[in-house]
């Protein structure tokens, strides 16, 4: 498994029961460390970006990926 893969917002609110809207909240307020949040001000831009990484996303649900591919 690629360790950086990446996960959208909107399928891991899918996989954590809740709104987009919440997982986004979470990881600004560094409740959920699923990836990395980043402000406005360190990008230039005008909304936050999030980079959710599905090892992360996966140890926070408490799944063992290596389980199920064999290792």
């Amino acid at each position: 498994m690629n360790k950086s893969q990446r996960v959208s917002v909107a399928d891991a609110a899918r996989e954590l029961g809740c709104s987009p809207a919440s997982v986004r909240e979470h990881m600004r307020r560094k409740i959920w460390h699923i990836g990395v949040a980043t402000p406005p001000e360190k990008t230039g831009k005008k909304t936050w970006e999030f980079a959710i990484y599905r090892a992360m996303l996966d140890k926070h649900l408490g799944i063992d990926r290596n389980k199920f591919e064999g290792r």
